[in-house]
């Protein structure tokens, strides 16, 4: 049971930071002077980058360690928002989108997998004879 709850709460807490997130970018985004239609470019951008890089980045995660994936994916969050702060360049807000597509992969999907690898993973030295 302890474990259904403690899922529970990193999915609604992802959930909850990841919408709160875009809508805070979007608006910032737009500030920014960004048109309408070229925002879902810019923010799908880092999704697709996600999707698109959750291979090779699983297998580096599965190689170095997810705590170490982790940290990377902050430190990765840090840097690829910095820029948002001082550039109105088209390209910089797109560069800096995919990057932090890059991070979301490290901050959120690792700690996802890793709870669920506790749970049900067995064990290596154990064989299911």
């Amino acid at each position: 049971m302890f474990f259904k709850s403690r899922l529970l709460a990193y999915t609604v807490h992802l959930g909850f930071s990841l919408g709160l997130y875009l809508a805070v970018v979007a608006i910032f985004f737009i500030d920014k002077g960004v048109d309408l239609w070229l925002l879902g470019v810019v923010l799908g951008a880092g999704n697709v980058v996600t999707a698109v890089m959750e291979l090779p980045l699983g297998s580096l995660a599965d190689w170095y360690g997810r705590l170490r994936m982790f940290r990377i994916g902050l430190g990765l969050a840090i840097i690829a928002l910095a820029p948002l702060a001082f550039s109105n360049s088209l390209l910089i807000l797109i560069l800096s989108a995919v990057l932090n597509g890059i991070a979301l992969f490290g901050i959120t999907l690792t700690l996802g997998k890793n709870l669920y690898m506790r749970r049900y993973a067995e064990p290596e030295n154990e064989s299911s004879d």
